[in-house]
């Protein structure tokens, strides 16, 4: 009477149990990660105050730090577009590129409309929030003033502000052969205004600093 082998039965049941704990283990990462991106987004807002606070940190915490990864505006849009969003809009990516890495003097701004302080004139970003009674808020950002502060120590600047497309890379430094490490240091003034969608009445207005 010959035994049967079972080492193959064991050893597949045993990838199978080692695939569904990777797939788990992906699942809880991705709904952190998603957690993380909507927080703001995904939140129901009861006054137009509190929508200008969540527009301010969606902007500041969300959307920002994803610019100087140079990430396509489009790709920022539709990935918050596909969370707990109405819609999202966001300006010309040469415009918000221009804002990013110079001041507003001279042409630096070209690319731009509207340079006045307020927000719902070209606005960079639009974004409509959640509120209570299923009403919502059209929320509008925009950057107004780009200042490049006292560069950090060990770093070099040109003065004009052009550093930050040498930081693109990953990150705040840059370090390779035949180059000298950068510390840009900028500081951007952010308008944003809220509004309730049927009721532009009830409205709100806040200003941010941003330092990178």
């Amino acid at each position: 009477m010959r035994l049967i082998n079972n080492k193959g039965i064991a050893l597949i049941t045993a990838l199978m149990f080692t695939l569904i704990i990777l797939t788990l283990i992906m699942g809880v990462l991705a709904m952190v990660i998603q957690g993380t991106k909507g927080t703001a987004a995904m939140k129901v807002y009861r006054n137009a105050t509190e929508a200008a606070y969540g527009g301010a940190d969606i902007t500041m915490n969300d959307v920002l730090p994803r610019l100087f990864t140079n990430v396509s505006t489009s790709i920022i849009r539709s990935d918050y577009n596909k969370i707990n969003f109405n819609s999202m809009t966001i300006g010309s990516s040469v415009c918000v590129r221009q804002k990013r890495d110079y001041a507003n003097t001279g042409t630096n701004w070209s690319a731009c409309g509207d340079k006045s302080l307020n927000a719902k004139l070209s606005p960079d970003m639009t974004m409509k929030l959640v509120g209570t009674n299923s009403q919502s808020f059209t929320v509008y950002s925009k950057i107004v003033d780009t200042l490049e502060g006292v560069p950090y120590p060990g770093s070099t600047s040109s003065g004009t502000g052009g550093v930050a497309s040498q930081l693109m890379g990953g990150g705040v430094t840059e370090l390779s052969a035949g180059t000298t490490m950068n510390l840009a240091h900028f500081i951007y003034r952010v308008e944003v205004a809220s509004e309730k969608t049927l009721n532009p009445k009830e409205n709100s207005r806040v200003s941010v600093l941003y330092e990178y």
